[in-house]
């Protein structure tokens, strides 16, 4: 009896090493400042066990009292509070193949190398669009565990104080400046001014060029008497991230952006990392095989602290 040669095994080993190959190319391919899901200053990647994961605001002990000699130590009062939980969501996709397509293509792996490549391409920005929906939605769709907007002049502390981390004005030198002020200002939930320094400048591409400008030139930019650009000069640290996915195109909007320090609370809830399987074509009425992959993530953001987010309107 005669036989291709291509069997479960051998086409499923073919198909992993292309998919594998052009996951792994897409997510190191682009720019280094183009902002994706697997970004750990961006987002905490988070393994989590369950479909489900419980965040909670914390309230640390405030600032250090002054103790008299013989005196007791001074006793902190910390707390959490605003639980919330996050269901895990699945992600998956499915690509059928011919029998005898894949048996009379594979020596050239033409066509169905393509597929197969796109299909690993779409996982990685299915993931990106995801997670870049907590910025997008800073002003509307994202909330903390407090209730009220990502980006909200109305968060309120657990120790009952009021945060403003919300700004309008549109990118230029000064109004990064106040982001800046604003940001290290920024009290925690106990009160106390911790003056993180920011560390990435979230921006959609329409203000890509504006976001080098601004952070990265010498002189400060729009002006004719060589100032020198105290945000590149007082934050050479500052590092740009620029995502399709919150702008206009993806029912974003191309004037915003967002100051974020390392230990924001914007979270990827990963449950289960990316998975590939073919399934013979002897299961399927019609002779195809099916390759599917799929992943389980989900998104949050907690607390308000070590962000600050501009809508860019004014």
């Amino acid at each position: 009896m005669l036989d291709s040669g291509l069997t479960l095994t051998n086409g499923e080993a073919l198909l992993d090493e292309v998919f594998d190959q052009a996951y792994a190319e897409s997510i190191a391919a682009e720019g280094a400042t183009e902002g994706k899901s697997t970004d750990s200053m961006l987002f905490k990647q988070v393994p989590v066990t369950g479909n489900t994961y419980t965040t909670q605001q914390f309230q640390p002990g405030g600032y250090f009292a002054q103790k008299a000699e013989n005196q007791p130590v001074p006793q902190a009062t910390s707390r959490t509070g605003n639980s919330i939980s996050t269901v895990i969501n699945e992600f998956s996709q499915e690509q059928l193949i011919s029998r005898t397509f894949m048996d009379d293509d594979r020596t050239r792996f033409g066509v169905t190398q393509l597929m197969i490549r796109k299909m690993a391409k779409r996982a990685r920005v299915t993931s990106d669009r995801y997670m870049f929906g907590l910025l997008r939605g800073a002003f509307g769709t994202t909330d903390t565990n407090d209730g009220v907007d990502w980006g909200s002049n109305a968060h309120v502390r657990l120790d009952g104080g009021a945060v403003d981390n919300l700004e309008t004005g549109v990118l230029t030198p000064t109004n990064l400046e106040t982001g800046i002020t604003s940001l290290l200002q920024q009290p925690s939930q106990d009160g106390v001014r911790e003056s993180k320094m920011p560390k990435l400048l979230v921006v959609p591409i329409a203000l890509l060029r504006e976001a080098y400008e601004i952070t990265d030139s010498v002189l400060r930019p729009g002006t004719a008497q060589n100032e020198i650009n105290y945000v590149s000069k007082a934050w050479p640290g500052l590092e740009i991230r620029f995502s399709a996915f919150v702008g206009a195109a993806e029912s974003g909007t191309d004037t915003q952006w967002h100051l974020l320090g390392e230990d924001n609370s914007a979270r990827r809830l990963i449950r289960e990392s990316l998975w590939t399987r073919l399934i013979d074509w002897g299961t399927s009425a019609t002779n195809q095989y099916s390759y599917k992959a799929g992943y389980r993530e989900s998104r949050k953001v907690e607390s308000y602290e070590q962000s600050l987010h501009s809508s860019g309107t004014v």
